[in-house]
Formats: structure tokens, C-alpha cells, sequence
């Protein structure tokens, strides 16, 4: 436990600084931030960590380290085998994959505190030689299972507790490498049960009424049911957490997104039933192995998961709270964006900064029609189009001295409604998760070898800054019955890489409305 008296009142949210540690101490400077709250692949990773990692691993730090030029990025993925690989980052005058062991010899200093947790690919040694003090670096505070931190800042008491790693459902009960309680290997992180079972432990010592609490995750608790479980037991009143890699960071409360108080208990239960699943598979194996100890903190684990309410005993007011007052932020990465909370008077307020989504694409697709088109276009309800009349625009008398007339007060229909008509997109489509990187198309041809015939288009996707493939793709297929046989080889591997393979949100029989959905690219875009 660590007390922290800070006076200044600019928190600084980031994700995913991929181990440019100077952008922190640039981005505190820009903001004017007196603190950094991290969520996860802040970068703990030095030249050993290459012999522990797997080959996909490295291949994916490489691909979106912002440290990598673009021509060494790809002299490093054009490498024939992982020892070269290997070889090529271990001899490099320069620590390609992170500046961390900058931070250890002191060649880079953190100007302000910075409070991280792990992500999901980090070192697992090197969060152990942290906890040990092997590795100490100022300003540089690791949250887990084990530590929590008291701020006083902005007239509140502001208690951190954080909990890294991915979310992995069936890793919850493997260790892994790790040699302590910190779980991972192979240069990833996770959580497992234990570790929540510590917090839990953990939280129940500092427990201050008037304290406000932040719960950091890597993974979301609005997507994963056991975390917003763990932020109700931790009486958690915000929420920070990444791993979503959206363009835009989003703040919300459950109350404003779910329609009602059930569907928001059936995210919980959800969430039990599934870890259930796993741990009555792991249970007899547990018995035999845990200690008194780690059967304390499993009982902490299992506290979380159950406190769900039975079905007819009416609302919890305890879930009730969590449901309408604690708060969630989800980060972008820090190349798109950034979240400021302002703590100033006992109130916690927010800056939400973010590069934004591209829509100039759909500049392309526009048709040129005359302003006084007798017509225009409205989207009904199953996404086909029908005509209303409008009445050409009269010409007003009423002219300025400089002979242009007044705007009208009111938009125009042209205004207020999109007349982009796009061309529509084929509805027997599968949106695919997980490619290794890179992957050819004739790649995923063959992964779909029993439909080939059937497949009309592939479209991998890119990052529009690097080039680089993003480990997604759409395919599209000439009929719905091979489309739906196909979805079901999810799970199956290209490369040792696996797959999860979707009907696309805006195929046939998944968006009735006819909108196009969030999953859904526009292949015009630039």
C-alpha cells in the first residue's frame, strides 16, 4: 500500500504506448498532466524477453511498435524463421521492441508518476523483477493484485487498485511461467482467478468509505461479466480500461446503454455461468494442488463470480448502485487519442481526446445531384431507399447590399438527411479475427477449402498509417448456406493463429434494420 500526495489535478489516461516510454514524459508535457494512468502494453519488455516470446508475438510487437521505422519493420517481418528474428532484434545496436531498459539504466526518467498495469503482451520476468525491486525506476508504480495507491489530489481521496493481463477464460486457473501470484508466459499476461482472489484480499484491508475508487484494467469490464463483477465487490466508482483498440475513447455508466436493470444482470450472469464452466472442469485438480492460502483467495474468486442475485428476489441495491453510478472509461491507443480527468473541488470531470474516424471516403460515392432536384432519397426501415417530393429552392427578394441573399434559418432537407446511396454490400459475409500476420489470400482460400468455389471476394484489411495487415478480413461467398457452414470452423488455425470467424454485422439475417454495422468496412475507403 502507498500514500501519494499530489497537487496537481490533470490525470492523464493512455493505452498502449508499445514501449515508447519519451511519449510519456511528452504527452504529460502536452497535456500538462501531473500524473499518467497506463492500461495496459505500456512496453515491459527488454532484449531476454525475445528468447521467451513466440514467434506470432514478436511478429506483432514489430507490427505496431511506434519505435520501428517503416523499412526496419519489414526487413524484421521478412525474415525466415523466428531464430533469425530473433537474431536480428537481439543484435541491434538499439532495444528495438521497447525503451524500458532505458528507463532501468536511467537514460530516460519519467518526469511525472505514471501508474500502469500489465497488458496482454508483456514480460512476465520482467513485472517480477519490478515487484522484487530488482528493477527500480522512479516515478514508475506497477498496480496488481498486491498494491493498491491512496491519492490525495483535487480535494478527494482517489484509491487505485488494478488488475492486468487479457482476460482469458480458460487460462483463469494457469500459472503459466510466472513464479509467483503475476501469470503469464510465451511474452504474453492474464488473469487468473487467484489474482482476483488477492485483490479482493487486498481491497478488503484499505477499505475507507470516504476514499473514491478506480478500478484499471487492461480488458473491458463493460465486455466481460467476471470484471464488472470484481468492480461491484471492489465498491469500485470508476472504471479505466484498453484493449479494444477503437479510434475513440467512450465514458459511459451501464444505465445509459443497456435498455433495463435485467439485461444488466444478465451480462453478470453470463459471465458467472462461464467461468462455472470452466472452474467445475478444473475443480478436482485444484483440490489436490492449492494450499490454505491460495483455497482463501480462490473462496475471494468465487465470492466474485456468485454475487449475482437469484432470478425473482428483485433488484440488488448494491447492483443497482453499480448499475446507474459507476462510471467506465474504454481508452483508444494513444497514436489516436487520450483521456484527461480533471479532479478539481471534490469533482472528477473529463477531456476526451481523440483523432476521430475517417468519412471522407464516402465523399467518392456521392452522386451529383442539382440543389434544386425535384427529389431526394430517405432510408426506410429495411434499408432500401424511397422518393419525397421537394419543392425547388424560390429565390428570396430580400437580398443583402452585396447582392447574396439571406441564409435560411432552417437546414434544407438536402441538410438534414444523407443522400449517400452506396452501393449495397453482399449479405453472405464473414468477418474473420485473428490472421496471423501476413496472410495471403490464397491462405484463406485454402483454410475455406471445402468452399472455394462458392468464395467471390477477400478483403484483408490494413492499417491506414503503416500499410501493415491487421489480422482481419472479410470474405464473401455466393450464397448464404455455404457462408453459414463456413462460420462454423471457427476455432481452427492459419499458422498457429486462431481464428474467430463471424456472420458480418451487416450480412443477412444479423441486421434486420438494414444499417450498416460498426464491424462492417466500406472498401472505398482510402
Amino acid at each position: 500500500m502507498s500514500i501519494k500526495n499530489i497537487s496537481g489535478k490533470r490525470v492523464l489516461c493512455l493505452a498502449d504506448v508499445r514501449g515508447d516510454f519519451e511519449s510519456l514524459n511528452r504527452l504529460a508535457d502536452e497535456q500538462s498532466a501531473d500524473l499518467i494512468i497506463h492500461t495496459g502494453d505500456i512496453g515491459f519488455l527488454e532484449k531476454s524477453s525475445l528468447e521467451r516470446a513466440t514467434e506470432k508475438v514478436i511478429k506483432h510487437l514489430i507490427t505496431y511498435s511506434p519505435i520501428i521505422n517503416q523499412e526496419t519493420r519489414q526487413h524484421l517481418l521478412n525474415q525466415q524463421n523466428v531464430s533469425s528474428l530473433r537474431s536480428a532484434l537481439i543484435d541491434s545496436d538499439k532495444n528495438l521492441l521497447s525503451t524500458f531498459p532505458q528507463l532501468v539504466d536511467q537514460t530516460i526518467k519519467l518526469k511525472v508518476p505514471v501508474y500502469a498495469v500489465a497488458g496482454a503482451c508483456e514480460d512476465v520476468a520482467i513485472l517480477e523483477k519490478i515487484r522484487m525491486k530488482e528493477y527500480k525506476i522512479d516515478n514508475l508504480y506497477v498496480l496488481d493484485e498486491a498494491s493498491s495507491y491512496l491519492l490525495h489530489i483535487g480535494n478527494i481521496k482517489l484509491r487505485l487498485f488494478g488488475i492486468g493481463g487479457a482476460f482469458v477464460l480458460h487460462k483463469l486457473f494457469d500459472n503459466g511461467d510466472g513464479q509467483a501470484t503475476i501469470a503469464g508466459g510465451q511474452g504474453t499476461t492474464w488473469i487468473t482467478a487467484l489474482q482476483v482472489g488477492e485483490l479482493i484480499d487486498t481491497a478488503k484491508k484499505v477499505y475507507d468509505p470516504s476514499e473514491t475508487r478506480m478500478l484499471i484494467t487492461h480488458s473491458p469490464p463493460g465486455r466481460e461479466g467476471l470484471l464488472a463483477q470484481l468492480a461491484l465487490v471492489l465498491k469500485a466508482d470508476l472504471t479505466l480500461s484498453a484493449s479494444l483498440h477503437f479510434r475513440m475513447s467512450s465514458s459511459y455508466n451501464d444505465f445509459s446503454v443497456v435498455p433495463n436493470y435485467e439485461v444488466f444482470m444478465q451480462k453478470l450472469v453470463n459471465g458467472r455461468a462461464a467461468v462455472h464452466n470452466i472452474y467445475n472442469s478444473v475443480k478436482e485438480q485444484l483440490e489436490q494442488v492449492l494450499d490454505n492460502n491460495q483455497r482463501i483467495l480462490l473462496d475471494n474468486f468465487l465470492l466474485v463470480t456468485d454475487r449475482v442475485p437469484a432470478p425473482n428476489t428483485g433488484k440488488s441495491l448494491s447492483h443497482e448502485e453499480a448499475w446507474k453510478h459507476t462510471w467506465h472509461f474504454n481508452l483508444s491507443d494513444v497514436s489516436v487519442g487520450s483521456v484527461v480527468l480533471n479532479v478539481k473541488d471534490g469533482k472528477i470531470g473529463s477531456e476526451i481526446k481523440s483523432e476521430g474516424f475517417t468519412y471522407s471516403h464516402r465523399n467518392a460515392l456521392a452522386e451529383n445531384k442539382s440543389p434544386s432536384s425535384a427529389s431526394n432519397e430517405l432510408a426506410n426501415d429495411n434499408g432500401s431507399t424511397k422518393s419525397i417530393a421537394v419543392q425547388p429552392q424560390v429565390e428570396s427578394n430580400n437580398a443583402n447590399a452585396d447582392n447574396t441573399t439571406n441564409p435560411p434559418l432552417s437546414p434544407t432537407l438536402n441538410q438534414q438527411y444523407n443522400t449517400n446511396n452506396p452501393r449495397k454490400k453482399n449479405p453472405n459475409t464473414l468477418f474473420i479475427r485473428g490472421l496471423p500476420i501476413p496472410c495471403s489470400e490464397d491462405e484463406i482460400k485454402d483454410y475455406f477449402s471445402n468452399f472455394k468455389e462458392s468464395i467471390t471476394t477477400i478483403k484483408i484489411l490494413t492499417d491506414h498509417k503503416t500499410g501493415n495487415q491487421r489480422g482481419l478480413s472479410y470474405v464473401e461467398f455466393n450464397n448464404q448456406n455455404d457462408m453459414l457452414s463456413a462460420e462454423k470452423m471457427t476455432g481452427g488455425n492459419i499458422k498457429e493463429s486462431t481464428l474467430s470467424i463471424q456472420v458480418s454485422d451487416n450480412s443477412a439475417g444479423k441486421n434486420p434494420n438494414g444499417r450498416k454495422g460498426i464491424g462492417y468496412k466500406n472498401k472505398n475507403k482510402a
